[in-house]
């Protein structure tokens, strides 16, 4: 199937190089974060499309991270049902 990660009544601190992962640390990124996309805005909502064959088990937060300084600007971890 495909998914989506919603951001809905999103907000996060402006900075440079924000780009949108999939992480399987609940706590924030590591290298095998998966990468979604630039940040659209800091606040609102959008979507993001999962590419095909992305299993959303396999991660356990998303994150907001800068590239350009290798700073975390925010962390949602997933939870079960």
């Amino acid at each position: 199937g495909l998914y989506t990660l919603r951001l809905e009544d999103f907000s996060v601190r402006n900075g440079p190089d924000l780009f949108v992962y999939l992480s399987p640390d609940a706590a924030g990124y590591t290298d095998e974060a998966l990468e979604l996309g630039r940040l659209k805005a800091t606040d609102g909502s959008f979507n993001y499309e999962l590419p095909p064959g992305t299993d959303p088990a396999d991660f356990a937060s998303a994150i907001i991270w800068c590239k350009q300084f290798a700073h975390l600007f925010a962390v949602a971890p997933f939870v079960a049902d």
